[in-house]
């Protein structure tokens, strides 16, 4: 199994960076490649240039600022899990995708997909 972490820090406060890191329904203003989105309970359908994937949340905790999610029954992914996890740093905070993959030979492409959207994350709370 491939693991991958990507972070980028933010000026904005860890609050407002997990305002945005945290709404499971509202990537679409900010994750790169993203189309359109639905959410049906703990599952959301993104369509992604014409492919659409179904990710499921699996926990969320705001105590904590962590969001655990992963792509499900998605031909070529046997398994997919991704913790968002926002934490105080300094006097703004940091933004950590920190994820797991199978098949390995996937890890690449999901290393430059994460590394995209938390400076896309980061971009958009400013």
């Amino acid at each position: 199994m491939g693991k991958g972490s990507s972070s980028a820090e933010s000026s904005a406060g860890a609050d407002a960076l997990w305002a945005v890191a945290g709404d499971f329904g509202g990537i679409a203003e900010w994750f790169p490649g993203v189309g359109s989105l639905r959410v049906d309970g703990d599952d959301r359908f993104i369509d992604m240039g014409g492919t659409e994937i179904c990710e499921h949340l699996f926990e969320r905790d705001a105590a904590t600022r962590t969001l655990l999610y992963g792509v499900v029954g998605s031909e070529g992914i046997a398994h997919h899990r991704c913790r968002v996890t926002v934490a105080p740093a300094g006097t703004g905070s940091t933004v950590t995708m920190d994820y797991e993959v199978e098949p390995d030979a996937l890890l690449p492409m999901f290393d430059d997909v994460y590394g995209q959207a938390v400076e896309a994350l980061v971009r958009h709370v400013g």
